[in-house]
């Protein structure tokens, strides 16, 4: 089995107006039209199983309807994540609907919203999924269709690590995005996941391998970032590694499975 633990879709009535849009911020071509049906294809095609589907509350206005959206998607070969703002007032009370929905967990984006991983104002909402234990996947590192600053380094995500010592966090793009010497130092070894979108041919696979070792291959998930990402090349980015197949298996769904009680 493979599960694909971030991968971005849409409703048809916006993913037409959403991904040119998306793609001319950050120069790059989407694989798929990022609809729910072509990317259902798509896996099919390139031998992806499962899904994970992140959600982004980009305006605080967002929230209820992104995750009553992440509740219709929320069937197999489908697992949904909710998302909520952190401007919003009702995010506290739009976290514990998101638990009741079923969600799987939210991802926070640090860039569409506008925040440092760090800040205090966002804290309420470490503790909220601490407490309802749901996991965060964050957007980590450089974005290509934002400049700087970054608002969630390596460094950042260490800090909130320590004070959400039993916070279930995901850290995309391998720790964060064109920030891997400081993930390495930051983060390698300590009780964040990372998730292996965006990686393929931008980090050496040699490299990747030996931070998986140093981190522990407990703590990775593939992922492809898709409909960035061809998924079929995240998986060969994996198998570039010479990993052992035992390793590669808790990377390709093992400890997807797990995260998600499933």
């Amino acid at each position: 089995m493979i599960i694909d633990f971030h991968v971005h879709t849409f409703p048809d009535s916006l993913a037409p107006k959403v991904i040119p849009k998306l793609s001319a911020a950050a120069g790059i071509e989407p694989q798929t039209d990022a609809t729910v049906s072509d990317t259902l294809n798509k896996m099919k095609e390139w031998g992806i199983d499962r899904a994970v589907l992140l959600n982004i509350a980009t305006a605080p206005t967002q929230q209820t309807t992104i995750n009553n959206v992440a509740a219709e998607n929320n069937k197999l070969p489908f697992y949904t994540f909710g998302s909520v703002h952190p401007d919003a007032e009702d995010k506290i009370s739009e976290l514990k609907r998101i638990k009741e929905l079923g969600l799987y967990g939210i991802k926070l984006h640090p860039e569409y919203q506008q925040f440092f991983v760090d800040d205090e104002k966002v804290f309420p909402i470490y503790e909220e999924c601490e407490a309802l234990n749901l996991p965060i996947t964050f957007h980590a590192g450089c974005d290509l269709g934002f400049g700087p600053p970054v608002h969630a380094t390596p460094d950042r995500l260490r800090n909130v690590l320590d004070m959400f010592p039993k916070l279930k966090v995901i850290a995309a793009h391998f720790g964060g995005y064109k920030c891997w010497d400081m993930a390495d130092y930051f983060l390698i070894g300590k009780n964040i996941y990372f998730d292996t979108s965006f990686t393929a041919n931008e980090i050496d696979p040699i490299r990747m391998r030996d931070m998986i070792k140093k981190h522990g291959v407990d703590k990775i998930l593939f992922a492809s970032d898709c409909p960035w990402k061809k998924m079929s090349d995240s998986i060969v980015q994996i198998e570039k590694t010479g990993l052992p197949t035992a390793d590669t298996d808790k990377i390709f769904y093992q400890n997807a499975l797990e995260l998600l009680n499933s």
